[in-house]
C-alpha cells in the first residue's frame, strides 16, 4: 500500500468522532483503486478506536472491489453507523458485524455482485442495538432471520431488492418496529410486509406502517446512472422498468404504487 495512503488512514483514524469515508473511484483516483488497497485500509482502521461512522464506497466503473476482511471491522467498538456501497462480499460475512456493540445504522447499498442468494443469521448473531437497516439493489432471494436477530429494529428499508421473496415473518415480533419501506420489490415481499403489519396491529402497535412504492409486477429492466456511468439490470421476466440511481422508478410497463 502506498505510504501516503497508509499515512492518511492512520492520521484520519486517530480523530475522535470521525466521519471516515473511503472512496474508490476510477484508476485516476489518488486514494484507493484496488481491492488490496481497500483491504489494507480496513486493516489500518484498527487504530480508529473512537470511530463512530464509516462509509466504504466502491467503484462504479468495472467490477466492484471485494472486502475479504470484514471481520477486521469488529474492533471498532464505538462504531454506530456503517455503510457499504457497491462492494463485493459474502452475505454470511455480514453476520460478524453483529459483534459491534453500538451499531445502530447499517446500510448495504448496491449489493448486486454479492456472493450468494441467501442471507442466514445463526443463533447468537444478534444485532442488538440496530434500529435502522437498509438494503438496496441486490439479487438476494432468501433471508433467514428472526426477531431475536434484530430485537430493537425500528425502520427497515428495502430498495430494489429485485428477487427477495419475503421478509422474515418473525419480524412481526419485533416490539419496536415502526416502518417497513419497499421500493421496487416483488409483490410477495410486499405481501409479507403487510402480514407483519397486520400482526403488529394485532399486538397493539397501531403506528407501525408499510410504505409500498413501484412494486414489480411483470419483471424489470432497470437502468440508472452514477457519476456518469450507466448501469443496466435485467430480470428473467419479460417486461421492462427504468430506474435512476435515486431509486425513484419510472415505468414503461405496469406497476402498482400504494402507501399504507
Amino acid at each position: 500500500m502506498h505510504d501516503s495512503v497508509h499515512s492518511f488512514c492512520v492520521r484520519e483514524a486517530k480523530k475522535e468522532n470521525l466521519l471516515h469515508v473511503i472512496y474508490q473511484e476510477n484508476e485516476s483516483s489518488s486514494l484507493l483503486n484496488t481491492s488490496d488497497d481497500l483491504v489494507d485500509c480496513i486493516n489500518n482502521l484498527a487504530y480508529a478506536h473512537q470511530l463512530q461512522t464509516l462509509h466504504l464506497l466502491g467503484t462504479y466503473v468495472g467490477f466492484p472491489s471485494e472486502i475479504t476482511n470484514i471481520n477486521r471491522l469488529v474492533c471498532l467498538k464505538n462504531l454506530m453507523s456503517l455503510r457499504f456501497e457497491h462492494l463485493l462480499f459474502e452475505w454470511k460475512a455480514i453476520n460478524i458485524l453483529s459483534e459491534l456493540p453500538k451499531l445502530k445504522v447499517l446500510r448495504l447499498n448496491s449489493c448486486l455482485y454479492c456472493i450468494g442468494e441467501e442471507w442466514e443469521l445463526l443463533e447468537k448473531e444478534n444485532f442488538d442495538q440496530l434500529i435502522y437497516l437498509e438494503i438496496s439493489l441486490t439479487y438476494l432471494k432468501h433471508w433467514e432471520a428472526s426477531a431475536c436477530h434484530f430485537p430493537n429494529l425500528r425502520h427497515l428499508v428495502l430498495q430494489g431488492c429485485l428477487e427477495l421473496v419475503e421478509i422474515p415473518a418473525d419480524f412481526a415480533d419485533i416490539a419496536e418496529l415502526k416502518s417497513i419501506k419497499l421500493d421496487c420489490c416483488l409483490p410477495s415481499a410486499v405481501d409479507s410486509a403487510k402480514e407483519i403489519q397486520k400482526e403488529q396491529h394485532g399486538y397493539g402497535n397501531d403506528n407501525m406502517v408499510v410504505i409500498e412504492e413501484n412494486t414489480i409486477v411483470d419483471g424489470y429492466h432497470l437502468s440508472y446512472s452514477y457519476r456518469g456511468t450507466e448501469i443496466h439490470l435485467k430480470s428473467k421476466r419479460k417486461q421492462l422498468f427504468n430506474v435512476p440511481y435515486s431509486y425513484s422508478c419510472f415505468t414503461k410497463m405496469r406497476y402498482s404504487s400504494k402507501r399504507y
